[in-house]
C-alpha cells in the first residue's frame, strides 16, 4: 500500500488534473471536494 498526502486549496484542482493525466483517477479529489479519504484506480 502507497499512501499519499494531496494538497487541499487552490492546488487541488491542477493536482487533481496532474494525477488524471497520468492516468491515475483519484475518486473525490477535485474541486469542492471536502473528502480526505480517497480511493485511487488507474494503473496495476
Amino acid at each position: 500500500m502507497i499512501k499519499l498526502a494531496l494538497p487541499a486549496g487552490e492546488l487541488r484542482t491542477p493536482v487533481a488534473a496532474a494525477l488524471d493525466s497520468v492516468g491515475l483517477k483519484v475518486e473525490g479529489y477535485g474541486e469542492g471536494s471536502r473528502t480526505y479519504i480517497l480511493s485511487v484506480g488507474g494503473h496495476k
